[in-house]
């Protein structure tokens, strides 16, 4: 693995600190006599409802990485595939942009014996798919509601910033989404970037020429074999787009179930539509995880229907489902794994 134990460990400190400094601050500044009163309405039962959509999410997630793989003619197996999504999503929580999933899900796929390109095309199906359902509804939801945003105690310089960074989450993703299935653009991309007389001094460098002829392969690799399975693997194919769509409803639904569990009143519509267009910019926040912008954002954002003195209990329940369950699960395999690498 490229990040030692040393470094997990300073990611999950950085990770769970900010996140934990945050809903305190925001219980700090929300609780009130009203809190209080919502708390012993709250139904058990929708906790449990909260946790078995959790755990759902899972095994989706975890079909989705079999499904790929057998598709591929790969021997994974489906516990196996299951680690690989709590340990990947493990790490996009301790590393900035979400950044560190991807690779350590490549490399614990490669580590059961299934090849480095196959391990590459099974994680990049999965992110290209992710990318292609944001592209679709992040966008679509945004326009057709975006007044509602301007409702959520956005204003002025945070309205500017926020619009700023949904922008261009979007262009990113719609851009990306673009590139991968159509790999020739990045290659007149790359080829015009370089023609361009700073950068043209730098691509003679060999390191630089390798890094981006191997990006153009890889590309144009993983191009190959998504058609190549939309031509042989249809019915996978459209499965897995199900399975993509599926586990976002059911991770959607976590807010909507705590709500009413609380017996705070709610649009449905609406709290699919901002969690659409929240997570189109979660991404492109810098800390690990998105921690600390995901807590104020989820605030913020549901603050025009839910009582400002639960803010910060929902911010707290939504986080647990969502985030601290990753992170004990995944980070106790994780952990397991480096011990057993150390004592070989």
């Amino acid at each position: 693995m490229k990040l030692g134990q040393k470094n997990y460990r300073r990611g999950i400190i950085i990770s769970l600190g900010i996140s934990i400094i945050t809903v305190l601050i925001l219980l700090l500044y929300t609780i009130d006599e009203e809190t209080f009163e919502y708390l012993g309405q709250l139904k058990p039962a929708y906790l449990y409802l909260a946790l078995m959509v959790t755990i759902s999410m899972w095994l989706i997630e975890a079909l989705r990485i079999w499904i790929i793989a057998h598709a591929l003619k790969d021997d994974l197996s489906y516990k196996s595939s299951l680690m690989v999504f709590l340990a990947g999503s493990f790490a996009s929580n301790i590393t900035p942009f979400t950044s560190g999933g991807g690779p350590l899900q490549i490399y614990l796929i490669h580590r059961e014996g299934v090849s480095l390109t196959n391990s590459t095309v099974n994680v990049m199906i999965r992110f290209v798919l992710r990318l292609v359902f944001f592209a679709v509804m992040g966008p679509l939801s945004y326009f057709l509601f975006r007044h509602k945003i301007s409702a959520a105690g956005i204003e002025g310089v945070g309205q500017a910033f926020f619009n700023l960074f949904l922008v261009v989450s979007i262009l990113v993703t719609v851009g990306t989404t673009i590139v991968f299935l159509k790999p020739q653009i990045l290659t007149f991309i790359i080829k015009y970037l370089f023609s361009i007389p700073i950068l043209k001094k730098l691509y003679s460098t060999e390191r630089i020429k390798k890094g981006v002829s191997r990006l153009q392969e890889e590309t144009e690799k993983f191009h190959e074999c998504i058609w190549l399975m939309a031509e042989t693997k249809k019915i996978v194919l459209i499965f897995t787009v199900i399975l993509t769509a599926l586990y976002w409803i059911l991770f959607f639904s976590i807010i909507p179930i705590l709500l009413a569990g609380l017996g705070i009143s709610f649009n449905l519509v609406y709290t699919y539509v901002l969690q659409f267009i929240f997570y189109l910019v979660l991404p492109f926040m810098p800390t690990p995880g998105g921690s600390g912008f995901a807590e104020v954002g989820i605030v913020s954002l549901f603050s025009i229907f839910v009582p400002s003195g639960m803010l910060g209990v929902l911010a707290v329940l939504w986080r647990f489902f969502s985030y601290y369950m990753i992170m004990g699960f995944g980070g106790v395999y994780i952990l397991k794994r480096l011990k057993e690498k150390i004592s070989q």
